[in-house]
């Protein structure tokens, strides 16, 4: 049922985007705002004693987890194919990189918060999720604090993670076997859903410890591309502003 949800969601590439960022996406944010809500509201000073680890292994243990989350890679990816969906439907910004920083710095700002307001909640709640498997904190810890009066709430915030998460890395997948491999949209999309269901019948663990090893050398060199990246469209930015001066400047020494 999943699978056919996310199927029929990702059908149309322009409606996906329409689909993740009308309505999945604020449905995400105002759940989690409820969640931290009601977390800062009977707030408790974090508790870090039950664990031996210091906060050197802390944040090394917080850096290869969230690798896990495959956030950067997706962003990665999905930018380019949000850009090229805004072209091909004719509503590309008539300034595409003001616009791109721009959403670009209102995602980096909800991630730092919705990721801050989990770290929090957390540690909070360290105790109470001490030897649970990675797959049930969020729903335990959301179960708890709402209680029996909106614990259903619980169960869509894990949804709606799992969904958005789901429809971005796909539409992504499919839209790089169809332009580089050649494939088909519809083969492309039994391919991307069939090795989905697999891994999907491994649970989380079996996803994690197929997915770590990768990630783990993955990462690090897109981060690395990442900052190469952004310092050549820096010095770029730079020489096409002295070569704009250089061009109004010239007729006036010519006048001289």
């Amino acid at each position: 049922m999943y699978s056919l949800a996310i199927f029929f969601a990702i059908r149309s590439p322009s409606r996906t985007l329409d689909i993740l960022g009308y309505l999945l996406t604020p449905a995400l944010l105002v759940s989690l705002g409820v969640l931290f809500g009601l977390a800062f509201w009977d707030a408790a000073p974090p508790s870090l004693s039950s664990t031996s680890a210091n906060h050197l292994q802390s944040v090394f243990l917080g850096v290869s987890e969230g690798y896990n989350t495959m956030d950067f890679i997706a962003a990665i990816f999905f930018s380019i194919s949000v850009i090229g969906l805004l072209k091909n439907v004719g509503e590309g910004p008539k300034n595409p990189v003001k616009t791109t920083l721009f959403a670009s710095l209102i995602a980096m700002a909800l991630l730092v918060i919705v990721y801050s307001g989990l770290i929090l909640v957390s540690a909070q709640h360290s105790e109470l999720l001490q030897g649970l498997p990675r797959e049930e904190l969020l729903s335990v810890v959301s179960q708890h604090l709402m209680g029996g009066h909106i614990a259903g709430l619980a169960g869509v915030i894990v949804g709606l993670a799992c969904v958005s998460t789901s429809m971005a890395l796909m539409v992504v997948y499919i839209e790089f076997l169809t332009k580089r491999c050649g494939f088909s949209q519809p083969l492309s999309a039994g391919l991307t859903f069939g090795v989905s269901w697999l891994m999907s019948i491994t649970g989380v663990g079996g996803v994690t410890a197929l997915t770590g090893p990768l990630l783990g050398i993955c990462y690090p060199l897109l981060l690395g591309y990442a900052a190469v990246q952004m310092v050549r469209v820096g010095l770029n930015t730079c020489r096409m502003k002295k070569c704009q001066l250089k061009d109004k400047t010239a007729p006036l020494q010519s006048v001289d």
